[in-house]
């Protein structure tokens, strides 16, 4: 999905990154980005859901069942953070 472009409505987006892992889990695409950073922000999620609909307009036929961000801290002290988008 490099460099590729969604479109919402009237909407359009050009993307030139892609999400880290597509995986299959009990017959349903899951999603997922990975992150690193000090914190989980809401463009971490919308980036996240703009792949999810950028491959489903792509892959006719095809759903994302789950979209899951996954937030590494840059640091040692915290914990891996996964959320469902």
């Amino acid at each position: 999905m490099l460099a590729d472009v969604a479109h919402q409505g009237d909407v359009v987006v050009r993307v030139e990154k892609a999400a880290d892992i597509l995986a299959a889990q009990q017959r349903e695409l899951v999603l997922v980005d990975i992150k690193t950073s000090n914190g989980l922000y809401r463009e971490h999620r919308i980036q996240a859901a703009t792949y999810a609909a950028m491959y489903e307009q792509r892959c006719l036929g095809q759903k994302i069942a789950r979209v899951m961000v996954v937030r590494i801290p840059k640091d040692e002290s915290g914990v891996v953070e996964p959320v469902e988008v």
